[in-house]
């Protein structure tokens, strides 16, 4: 947006202002507190000029005894988790629009109030029955559950070069989409997760992949569960809850996430040298009445393995358990897409072992 040569220049004196291709912008946390009152008149009915805020800076304004009517300025708050800042809370201090979260430049949104105040209130719900008094692996369980009910992973957004996929880069990377459509790409699982588990006190980082031979990279997260971290990837366990399948990427160690087949899916060899993460040592099974994917062929014969590198487009057949995700939709059983109660004791669910009913069947029944 253009503005006149004399306020740029004006505005060039200040410290903390930040001028880019959108127009200027004043980060007031840079801003000296005697300054303030001078800034923020400024800032007046200039829709041209942007402010960012950030909680620390509402307490100094209201030190200084200055409010922000929301329609004399065009400023924004910029915050951690949803949290932090309420709709009420932007309200009342006169706040137009938020960008909430460690998103990457490129795919940062500032979401108006109205737009924000709808994700706020959706995800408000979804936790208002939990008790905070409950441990907190079982409010980190129900979160966990419950938004892999309700997101999707957005197909259309695999196709780089169309029309849906430009439209929504931003969208589907944050909240917006995952929560008012219900659909979203792995980092808007991951900012889901960290924005919901907010709301129930629990700890949530965003951690990135490695960079791939594609130069594209997995995002998933690392939650602090009673002071100890793990990983977690609600993109890859999303299907397998919605099946009653044990999810295989929940609150597990980092042995358990690098050792997953990089051929197949994005790795999860975090990228340490863009961001310092915690590192896991640990696993912890939080499913224990859902039953776990059963074991692939023990005995596999020539036929069967060429079908199923013919599936794979005739890629060299790998049997870990990502390979075998893939491979599900092919092998599974009625039983297999059923939820299995949890026996008498209480403990644990019902498991597979050896061979699946479908693969009892003849060779030539499985080609066909």
């Amino acid at each position: 947006m253009k503005f006149a040569e004399r306020e740029k220049d004006i505005l060039k004196g200040i410290h903390g202002v930040v001028i880019n291709e959108n127009g200027p912008t004043i980060v007031l946390s840079k801003v000296p507190t005697h300054m303030l009152k001078e800034v923020i008149d400024l800032c007046r009915n200039k829709e041209w000029l942007s402010l960012k805020i950030e909680l620390s800076d509402i307490t100094r304004l209201e030190e200084q005894g200055i409010e922000l009517n929301r329609g004399e300025f065009n400023a924004y708050l910029n915050c951690q988790t949803i949290k932090e800042a309420s709709p009420s809370f932007l309200a009342k201090h006169g706040i137009r629009e938020i960008l909430v979260g460690a998103n990457e430049d490129p795919i940062e949104e500032r979401m108006e109030y109205i737009k924000y105040g709808l994700i706020y209130t959706r995800l408000a719900n979804l936790v208002s029955d939990i008790d905070m008094n409950m441990p907190e692996v079982e409010r980190f369980k129900a979160v966990y559950t419950r938004l892999a009910r309700m997101i999707d992973y957005d197909e259309g957004m695999e196709d780089c070069d169309s029309k849906y996929a430009k439209d929504n880069i931003k969208a589907s990377r944050n909240m917006i989409n995952a929560v008012l459509l219900n659909k979203t790409v792995c980092l808007g699982f991951a900012e889901t997760l960290k924005q919901t588990l907010s709301l129930v006190g629990i700890e949530v980082k965003i951690a990135h992949s490695l960079r791939n031979n594609d130069d594209t990279r997995h995002a998933y997260n690392l939650v602090k569960i009673d002071g100890v971290w793990y990983n977690a990837d609600l993109t890859w366990d999303y299907s397998s809850i919605r099946r009653g399948i044990r999810p295989k990427y929940c609150l597990k160690s980092d042995r358990h996430f690098i050792r997953c087949d990089m051929s197949i899916r994005p790795n999860h060899r975090p990228d340490n040298k863009a961001m310092k993460m915690p590192r896991c040592h640990e696993s912890l099974e939080i499913y224990p009445e859902l039953q776990e994917i059963p074991g692939f062929v023990v005995r596999i014969n020539k036929k069967l393995k060429r079908t199923l590198q013919v599936i794979n487009g005739n890629k060299k057949l790998q049997t870990n358990p990502a390979t075998i995700m893939d491979f599900r939709k092919h092998i599974r059983t009625d039983e297999f897409s059923k939820p299995v109660q949890s026996n008498s004791t209480g403990q644990g669910g019902k498991h597979f072992s050896g061979k699946s009913k479908k693969t009892e069947k003849s060779d030539e029944d499985i080609t066909k």
